[in-house]
């Protein structure tokens, strides 16, 4: 995902050959799945990507693609104001802004662009490839902490698209 982004339950695949499971099994009697999890699992913990967790393996279609399978994505952004509570545990995902927010006139703005249209003065543009998305939710709210939550869920988003509708919400 982007840098800064934290990816909570995301999708990711690889394509081995026979060769590749082969060795993964090795002399033991485990699945191919269970292998490449065992493997996964202990190379991010000892190496310097502890922050990234893998939680299943399966195996998948040929023509699946992570990517391009997906039906939808989610993204969700935490805004801290002078009204919110502060949690220390949440504070590298939990931007702060100067002042009061007006959650509800957000919200509001927010219900205007939900739908199929073109995101393109959201976006930046990629070669051959359209802005045209749809946006299935655009919510926003106060949590129980005061903090400004906006959840997102689109079948796919633009180049810096979840940015550009974050900010024009602020």
């Amino acid at each position: 995902t982007d840098s800064g982004v934290h990816a909570r339950r995301q999708v990711v695949h690889i394509d081995l050959g026979d060769e590749a499971i082969g060795k993964l099994i090795g002399q033991s009697n485990r699945s191919a799945e269970a292998a490449l999890l065992s493997r996964l699992r202990g190379v991010l913990i000892a190496g310097e990507f502890h922050d990234i967790v893998v939680h299943a393996v399966a195996e998948v279609p040929e023509d699946f693609d992570a990517r391009f399978s997906a039906l939808w994505r989610s993204y969700q952004y935490r805004l801290a104001d002078h009204r919110s509570f502060i949690d220390p545990l949440l504070t590298q995902v939990t931007p702060r802004h100067k002042g009061e927010l007006d959650a509800e006139a957000m919200a509001e703005a927010a219900s205007e662009v939900q739908g199929l249209h073109d995101f393109l003065p959201f976006c930046k543009p990629r070669e051959g490839a359209t802005t045209i998305r749809t946006l299935y939710e655009l919510h926003v709210a106060r949590d129980h902490d005061a903090v400004i939550t906006i959840d997102l869920r689109a079948d796919a988003f633009c180049h810096h698209m979840v940015r550009a509708l974050v900010g024009g919400l602020i």
